[in-house]
């Protein structure tokens, strides 16, 4: 398929249809280009959300290591006990939301690219993806906050 539309007259002078043509092809480089620039704009976007994914994952792991030997020591001079459970399953439960939020832009941000990508008819991988394995690829990340909250909240009803 030519990107020249059907009306395209070969038998213009020379000058013309090579003006023409010309014209035409800096006209396809020019979308070209602007969906390479968009795609990579979307790129970027999905690594810096992978990043915060992550760094949220972090936060939950380090807030939980100290709270839980918070909460040890708590349990040893039998003081605090349930402060320390609220702080941990308030914690987990921030992070669980903070990723849900990254996970739910991540997926409104694909569902953009998809049908951007579709519309303008060009191949890029993201669009080959399918929802399913992008969710399964996010179940971790979602559950071990929610893990940690449903913990936190077992050790709330023991103790209190």
């Amino acid at each position: 398929m030519t990107p020249y539309p059907s009306n395209f007259d070969s038998s213009l002078c020379w000058k013309e249809n090579r003006l023409a043509k010309w014209f035409f092809d800096s006209l396809v480089r020019h979308r070209k280009n602007m969906m390479n620039q968009i795609y990579k704009r979307y790129e970027e976007f999905f690594a810096k959300e992978n990043d915060l994914v992550r760094n949220r994952l972090a936060w939950l792991f380090t807030t939980q290591t100290l709270i839980f030997g918070a909460f040890q020591y708590a349990t040893s001079i039998k003081q605090n006990i349930l402060i320390i459970a609220i702080v941990g399953t308030v914690s987990s439960f921030l992070i669980a939301l903070s990723i849900l939020a990254a996970v739910i832009s991540y997926f409104v941000a694909q569902t953009k690219l998809d049908h951007l990508i579709t519309q303008q008819r060009n191949d890029y991988p993201e669009v080959d993806r399918k929802r399913w394995v992008l969710f399964i690829g996010f179940v971790g990340s979602l559950g071990l906050p929610f893990m940690f909250t449903v913990c936190w909240l077992a050790l709330i009803i023991k103790n209190a």
